[in-house]
């Protein structure tokens, strides 16, 4: 049997919006613990992970949500988002600090 933690999974993401600019395809094992918590330099406009797979977005370097609203983590599924500035909670364009991906 496959363990979850185990399986990579791949996340393409680009400083500009519409995929534009320096990018980069980040491999890293799935899950939520603190070990598979992805840290990012907060430059990202365009962010897309595997088919299959669900990321979730922090604005910190620890993947937790600390607002109470939620509005410091953004679900995203494949194709991903081409302009972060229009991501369903707006705003969030260089914001994105951490993220972790499940299946």
């Amino acid at each position: 049997t496959e363990q979850p933690h185990l399986t990579p999974t791949q996340v393409f993401i680009c400083e500009h919006i519409n995929w534009g600019g320096q990018c980069e395809h980040k491999y890293r094992p799935t899950g939520t613990s603190d070990g598979d918590c992805t840290v990012l330099d907060g430059e990202a406009s365009s962010i897309g992970p595997d088919k299959g797979w669900t990321c979730l977005f922090y604005t910190n370097a620890f993947c937790r949500a600390l607002a109470g609203d939620g509005s410091d983590v953004l679900q995203v599924e494949y194709p991903g988002i081409g302009d972060l500035g229009r991501a369903d909670k707006g705003g969030w364009n260089d914001r994105a600090r951490s993220y972790w991906c499940v299946r």
